[in-house]
């Protein structure tokens, strides 16, 4: 059983190259259904669920980078076969997407046929940061600062008990990621950068960079919000998808 992807089709049949979310720090498929709502009639949609987290939290936590990015290549490889997929990686997810499709070039898995990265600086522009080792009040606070989760749930303990840890865990996996040696080499598949116009987290020219990760097209595109501006203008974001891979398509006719 293939644990790692979780299908969001639900009972639409599209065809054509499937979508695949990599979420952010505690994120899980959960995040993106509203926008899977608004593809899955044009293109198949799936996500990727890490240990510990949503339909797999009975299963311990892992703050191991490269096993995480490893386990994404393998189940995704062994999944989608000979099926065309690309992946969107959110801020945290952008990374693990990142060095998942590297993974699968040189260990010549089956992987991605374009890779979309939203919200993270690319390899080459990573800031340091310990925002893992933060008090609880602290890792609130940056919680608040950054968006993505209701601050009613930050006033309920007992929520609090079961999320916190799980997001600690994510931002110490992130944190604590160093690029791979010649991390610039490895992949030649069109990457899209998607970045928040007012995102306090993402840079434009640090995002720009992630030209660098592939000897193919790259293109940026830009969205009203922040750092989880796909969860504000779902629609906007729907379509850009869709748009982004249908003209990857094109351009390999």
């Amino acid at each position: 059983m293939n644990n790692w992807i979780v299908d969001l089709n639900q009972k639409e049949q599209a065809r054509g190259t499937a979508l695949v979310f990599v979420p952010h720090a505690g994120g899980g498929p959960n995040a993106f259904r509203s926008v899977a709502r608004e593809i899955r009639r044009k293109l198949p949609v799936y996500a990727i669920c890490y240990p510990g987290h949503e339909n797999r939290i009975s299963e311990p936590l892992v703050d191991d980078f490269s096993f995480v990015a490893e386990g994404i290549a393998k189940a995704a490889s062994a999944y989608f076969e000979d099926r065309p997929f690309a992946y969107f990686g959110h801020s945290m997810g952008a990374s693990l997407a990142h060095e998942a499709a590297r993974i699968a070039a040189l260990d010549k898995l089956h992987g991605p046929s374009h890779l979309i990265v939203s919200s993270r600086e690319a390899p080459s522009s990573i800031r340091e940061a310990h925002v893992h080792l933060y008090d609880d009040a602290e890792f609130r606070e940056e919680l608040l600062r950054v968006g993505g989760i209701s601050p009613e749930v930050l006033e309920i303990d007992e929520l609090c008990d079961i999320f916190l840890p799980i997001i600690r865990n994510d931002y110490k996996l992130i944190e604590e990621y160093v690029p791979t040696e010649n991390y610039e080499m490895g992949i030649d598949c069109p990457v899209t950068a998607f970045l928040g116009k007012d995102d306090p987290e993402a840079l434009e020219n640090e995002m720009r960079d992630w030209a660098n990760v592939t000897t193919g097209f790259f293109e940026m595109r830009h969205f009203q919000g922040g750092h989880f501006y796909f969860m504000d203008d779902v629609s906007q974001v729907a379509t850009a998808l869709v748009e982004t891979l249908h003209n990857n398509r094109q351009s390999s006719v």
